[in-house]
Parts: structure tokens; sequence; C-alpha cells
């Protein structure tokens, strides 16, 4: 059944508004098995020829379309009800806007698509907040594919002057997170992208958080905007052998932000692996398959000489040299690292232009 003919078109502007309160906690069952899923939500009118103010009884879109705005002030969960081999998908197109408002959110769980396409945005505008939830029930449970593309966005609005923090969170779930052909993905100003960590609250629940990131794609003309403090965190794989594909050879990326391995405290008597630094933006411009700590190392690496330390830019703005074992060490002004050795060892020179060697395993400068 084809609802789309139940909401006339011709005859109205193409720029209504639409605001949305869907009800704490409903869900929305999306899928093929159900005739109701292919409804389409248009720009909606009343039999007076008015904007609808007030659509409490969603019954189940599949896709938001036109030119209005669809406002979401209460929380909403997407349930996509659909299996590997036949999909469900949930589609915002041709330049509808939907927006999280402030502590609402979206959660997407089950099998399906999530797509934003053909200049449509999902704008997250929340303070201190995860607002875009993907995933949560498992890695054999919910497995998603979130798709932007043909000018579609999805922003992250970040810091507006209430010091606010916008995030977008995936987490225990297969994903495949596909920017591309004209796709954009805008991290902006404190805003925060972070898969498999769960704001990194670890602890003895840390790999409840994982899932399965299997792609994240920017080929082709995919575009990545992080801003002044724009972050993305990436925590391993809830299966370490799985490694995350990172294609970004044919794509557009601008950066003042942050990439992070997040990861677990270690015992006692051991580096702390985590680290963040700036995004070296020719770095990211590569096709490649790694574990996540082994990627953040590429995307941040400022010594491309370097094939085990990594010497990167905190958001402090502290100019760090990681060794190979992770021990970190604040790097002395004027100090230009070149190389290293096999052993770890890590040269280069000084502002007078002598050799100084910083010592593995503990990070001590000699001159």
């Amino acid at each position: 059944m084809d609802r789309g003919d139940q909401f006339p078109l011709k005859g109205f502007p193409d720029n209504l508004d639409l605001m949305v309160p869907v009800d704490d906690d409903k869900s929305l069952v999306l899928g093929g098995k159900y005739d109701t899923a292919l409804g389409i939500l248009r720009n909606v009118i009343d039999g007076a020829g008015d904007p609808v103010s007030g659509i409490h009884d969603l019954e189940c879109p599949s896709v938001i379309e036109g030119d209005g705005t669809v406002e979401m002030r209460s929380n909403c969960g997407l349930f996509l009800d659909g299996s590997v081999d036949n999909r469900s998908s949930f589609v915002l197109r041709q330049g509808a806007t939907l927006v999280l408002s402030d502590l609402v959110i979206l959660s997407v769980t089950g099998i399906g698509s999530f797509i934003v396409e053909d200049y449509a945005k999902l704008v997250v505008d929340s303070e201190d907040a995860i607002s875009l939830l993907f995933g949560g029930r498992g890695v054999d449970k919910d497995d998603i594919k979130i798709l932007v593309r043909g000018g579609g966005m999805i922003s992250l609005k970040g810091d507006d002057g209430r010091g606010a923090t916008s995030v977008m969170s995936l987490y225990a779930a297969s994903i495949d997170l596909d920017i591309s052909q004209g796709g954009i993905l805008s991290i902006q100003n404190n805003g925060w992208l972070e898969i498999n960590s769960m704001l990194a609250g670890f602890g003895e629940a840390g790999s409840a958080y994982k899932g399965n990131l299997r792609a994240f794609n920017l080929n082709t003309d995919g575009r990545l905007y992080l801003g002044d403090g724009g972050k993305i965190s990436f925590g391993d794989n809830r299966d370490v052998k799985n490694l995350l594909s990172w294609m970004a050879s044919n794509s557009f990326i601008n950066s003042k932000g942050f990439i992070e391995y997040k990861t677990t405290l270690p015992a006692q008597g051991f580096n702390h692996r985590g680290f963040v630094g700036a995004l070296q933006v020719n770095n990211a411009a590569i096709d490649t398959q790694a574990k996540a700590e082994s990627l953040v190392r590429t995307l941040v690496n400022e010594v491309p000489a370097l094939a085990a330390a990594t010497v990167f830019t905190t958001p402090e703005g502290e100019h760090i040299l990681r060794l190979k074992n992770a021990q970190k060490v604040t790097i002395v002004d004027g100090d230009v690292i070149q190389s290293e050795d096999s052993t770890g060892n890590v040269f280069g020179v000084n502002s007078d232009g002598r050799s100084v060697t910083y010592r593995y395993p503990s990070g001590n400068r000699v001159s």
C-alpha cells in the first residue's frame, strides 16, 4: 500500500515548517514487513491549508521529505525492523531538516539503513549529552548502515556560547558509516562523534559498549568538517581482529579538530595507551585498514618518518612524543623530531641544530 497519495502536494508552498513532538520514549517500527512503513511524510497541511503544527501519532514513516523542518522535542526510538538480506530504511531527503532539540535523544536500533540524502539535514543541537545514538543491543542484533550522500548532512552543532557539546554515539552494533557522493559530516566547535566508547564510560562494563565499525567511508567526494575543538573518538572494535576500513583518498576534509584513541585504563605499572591529537589533514587522505589505535596514530602523526612513535599536538596545545610503548613525554620547545631506530629511541635536533635523543623506554631526553 503506497500512502504517498494521501498527502496533497500540488498548489502548496514548499517551505512549510513541520513541528513534530514525538511522545516520550515512543518507538517507530520501520521495515519492509509492514505496509504502513511505506508511508511518506511530506509537506503536511490540514483541511484549511495551514501547516500541521502538532503530529503526535506518526504512523511509522520510512521517509521524511520536502523543504520543511521536523523538530523532535522528546525522546524517540527508531527500530529498523529488517534483516541483513532485506534491510529496512529510514530516509530523510529532498531538503527536509530534522532537528533534535536540547536534551532530546534519538536512538536507532535494528537492522537497516539510516539515510540522509538530497540536501536533507539532521541537526543535533544538545547540551553536554548523547543525543544521536546508533546501536546498543549488540553486534548481532543491531546492524546499521548510516548513509549520508547527495548533499545530505549530519551536523553536530557543538558550542553555541552555552558550553554545549552535541554528541553522536556509535556503540554495541555492527555499523558502516558512509559519508560519500557529496555527503557532509559537520562536527562543529566542540561537537563529538564517539565510536565504541560510549563517552569513554569504560570500567567493568567497558566491553558492553564496543561494537564493530566496519567502515568509515568518505569516498567519493565525501566531506568532513571538524570545527575548533570538534572531535572524533575511536575505541577498539569488539572483535579486535576486525580491522576498521578508513577510506578517504577521494574526499574533502577541513579540520581544526582532534582525533582520539579511547581505551581502558591499564594495569598498575603500564602506560595508558589512550591519546588525542590534532587531525593532520594530509595524513587522512588515504585508504587503509587498521585497528583503532594504529588508525589514530596515522591520522594525528606530525612526523611521517616515525613508524612506531608518534608526535602530536593536544587540545591544550602541548607538543607530545608518544613512544612505541605508549610512554608520553612533552617535547622540549625548539626540538624538531626527525627519526627513530628499531629499538624505539627517537632522534631530532634542538633550536641550535644539535642532536637530541629521547630514549626508549623512559622517554628521557639526552642532548
